[in-house]
């Protein structure tokens, strides 16, 4: 969806002041610019975006600053369900 205007298509151009690249190596049957809006220059164009994983980082940063200060590692396993985290933790603190 376009960050720009709210539209439901995502194959269109919206001028930024600075250049965008495909960065493909292969061929597409469409094109990677589309229409315009006249809106993205108005005056009545405001920001909405917003990082919403800000308070999430502080705690992380947070949290990884207190397990440096104690000499704690600290491992964060992130995979599918089923691919053996559990039994690797078994493992290794038995």
């Amino acid at each position: 969806m376009c960050t720009t205007c709210g539209c439901g298509t995502d194959d269109h151009h919206h001028e930024h002041g600075h250049e965008h690249h495909d960065h493909h190596d292969h061929e597409h049957s469409h094109g990677h610019h589309g229409h315009a809006h006249t809106t993205a220059d108005s005056p009545k164009t405001i920001p909405v975006e917003t990082d919403i994983l800000a308070k999430n980082n502080r705690l992380a940063r947070g949290n990884r600053n207190l397990f440096f200060r104690k000499g704690i590692f600290v491992l964060n396993l992130v995979s599918s369900p089923g691919s053996g985290k559990t039994t690797i933790l078994e493992q290794t603190l038995l």
